[in-house]
């Protein structure tokens, strides 16, 4: 694949994936400098000219559709460019001297690993541990990967950690989307349409997991309150950062270093 192309690709994954978290960051900046700008008698003004709108347009309400009222929301990751590649062209991949991704497309490798970990129909849900996985579903997910990326056999380990962890994600995110503890198991189990597409009998089997292992999970919760604080790390991976920082200062980065670049700040 030509630089231009790779390059017009890694700029529309990243288009699509920031957009929206930055058009929102964008207007409550300005909505935050209009308010500090203004004197009290123009805050006040405008005021009165809203709450005046909001009387104008309080009949007109009922006719706005419900989906027009929703905020448009980005989808989940599908990675539609990395799908849809020839099968001659590939994204090539750098490593570090410990076996990690960084780089430009480090992003594009991990939101691609995610959403194979998301097929149902190649990783399901009814295996309650990574680890008992069949290995030639693995082995096609590996394949599916090396389909679109040039890596060595190598670093297959560390790919595979990612596939894992992305798929313990999707299976926390389907409880926490649609579990309930205080429903019992037989109206849990009789959900329909069943949750995020899944099987009848996987769905059964998560349900009756998930009943079996509340106290644990319960323990788990507390514990994570009692954490004084945590490290909110930003999109850019370690490995990238660590890279950037020896192109900028000619020496490796400290580990203190590392944790100041890799941090970002929560909102309150």
């Amino acid at each position: 694949m030509t630089n231009k192309r790779l390059h017009k690709l890694i700029k529309n994954i990243r288009r699509r994936s920031r957009g929206q978290e930055s058009n929102n960051r964008r207007e409550n900046e300005v909505e935050s400098q209009d308010t500090t700008s203004q004197s009290p008698s123009e805050t006040q003004n405008n005021a009165l000219e809203s709450q005046q709108d909001d009387e104008f347009h309080e009949e007109d309400e009922d006719e706005v559709l419900p989906s027009q009222r929703q905020q448009n929301k980005r989808g989940r990751t599908v990675m539609k460019d990395i799908h849809a590649l020839h099968h001659d062209d590939f994204l090539h991949v750098t490593f570090n001297e410990r076996g990690h991704p960084y780089g430009d497309l480090q992003p594009v490798l991990a939101n691609y690993v995610g959403t194979i970990a998301r097929n149902g129909v190649l990783l399901p849900l009814n295996y309650l541990d990574w680890r008992k996985i069949p290995k030639h579903k693995l082995e096609e997910a590996w394949k599916l990967v090396i389909a679109s990326f040039i890596i060595s056999a190598q670093h297959r380990d560390f790919v595979m950690q990612m596939m894992g962890v992305a798929w313990r994600r999707w299976r926390t995110e389907v409880k926490a989307t649609s579990y309930d503890l205080n429903i019992p198991i037989e109206e849990l189990v009789s959900i329909r349409p069943i949750p995020h597409g899944l099987a009848a009998e996987v769905w059964e089997k998560l349900c009756v997991h998930w009943k079996n292992t509340e106290k644990s999970s319960k323990i788990n919760r507390e514990n994570g309150k009692k954490k004084r604080e945590t490290h909110a790390q930003g999109r850019t991976s370690i490995p990238s950062l660590e890279d950037k920082f020896l192109k900028e200062n000619g020496r490796k980065s400290t580990r203190i270093e590392i944790m100041h670049l890799s941090r970002r700040s929560k909102k309150k």
